[in-house]
């Protein structure tokens, strides 16, 4: 009968302790790392055609890496000093007579292209159900938004004698989905008052590492 209680108590002891020793080595076990995604890159290059009527007058060209889900800003061109003024109206004056404008010293202007470019792997989007799901970009693809603004300094005829300087701006945002590796006209600009437009092309390749 002793021996019997003896063989009982071992086994529960067996028993019991398996499992805690178990849960003891788990709980010892660090927990393991999550496999790191691979960083990536795309190299972006933007063509921008200038149009007179129907035909190609200028082409510029600029490229700049970008790694998706980050901003890359891009500017080119010139900080020009044009002289300040103030518009003044004079009670005397004769009625017609217009503005006049005082000179307040230089003040400082960008001119040139201004571009800024978020390229995306996947984006949000809205669910059946009007709930936020992520959805990756097609096979091939990657999407984008691009701000791109062209900022001149306006021709003679666009100026009128003793007013300030004329800028030039044309802007645009946009923003799709591209197929990689392939040319693609993404923005198409009109200049105000004159036959000009200018073609923004984009062609995006992914880096190889």
């Amino acid at each position: 009968m002793k021996r019997n209680s003896i063989l009982i108590g071992t086994l529960l002891l067996v028993t019991l302790g398996v499992p805690m020793l178990a849960q003891e080595r788990q709980a010892n076990t660090p927990p393991a790392e999550k496999p790191l995604s691979q960083a990536t890159a795309y190299r972006v290059v933007v063509q921008i055609h200038e149009f007179e009527g129907e035909k190609r007058i200028n082409t510029r060209s600029y490229d700049f890496i970008a790694r998706p889900g980050e901003f890359t800003n891009f500017r080119n061109g010139l900080r020009v000093p044009l002289p300040g003024s103030k518009e003044e109206t004079s009670s005397g004056s004769a009625p017609g007579s217009g503005a006049q404008f005082k000179s307040e010293g230089p003040k400082y202007e960008d001119v040139g292209l201004l571009m800024r470019a978020w390229l995306k792997e996947e984006d949000i989007t809205r669910g059946e159900h009007r709930d936020t799901v992520w959805v990756k970009m097609p096979a091939g693809t990657v999407g984008f938004d691009f701000d791109i603004e062209l900022t001149a300094l306006g021709t003679q005829e666009q100026v009128s004698a003793g007013s300030p300087p004329v800028l030039r701006v044309t802007s645009q945002r946009v923003n799709g989905i591209v197929p990689l590796d392939k040319p693609t006209v993404i923005a198409t600009l009109d200049e105000v008052n004159s036959n000009r437009r200018m073609q923004v092309e984009a062609t995006i390749t992914k880096m190889k590492f």
